[in-house]
């Protein structure tokens, strides 16, 4: 994904999907207050050409990482990801941090300090 995209997002994977913001369209954070700019983590997306792993399918993982903001009325705008070369793949998240003051908003009782 290249520069900023609007559009709707698998679910993530947790089984707790009713918690979550792509769900319940909920973005604020607990602790600050923040309701526009969030970071989505996917702990399992493929890493493109930046993996060294040297095998015909690589199987390796790594965390990529997509800023996005929710305007007043619920749209949200992802920004392109990180943490990947080129033809890296994002999949759902596993879990969402307030891009202001760094706490894990999803899943509840997470830590985004990983």
């Amino acid at each position: 994904m290249n520069g900023y995209e609007t559009t709707k997002r698998n679910v993530a994977r947790d089984t707790r999907l009713s918690e979550s913001p792509e769900i319940t369209g909920d973005y604020r954070c607990p602790h600050c207050g923040n309701a526009e700019r969030f970071i989505g983590h996917d702990d399992h997306g493929f890493p493109g050409d930046d993996c060294d792993c040297g095998k015909e399918i690589c199987e390796c993982q790594v965390t990529l990482r997509q800023p996005f903001r929710v305007d007043p009325a619920g749209e949200v705008t992802y920004e392109a990801f990180t943490g990947g070369g080129n033809d890296a793949e994002i999949g759902t998240y596993d879990w969402i941090e307030c891009d202001c003051c760094r706490a894990q908003i999803w899943p509840v009782g997470g830590s985004a300090n990983r």
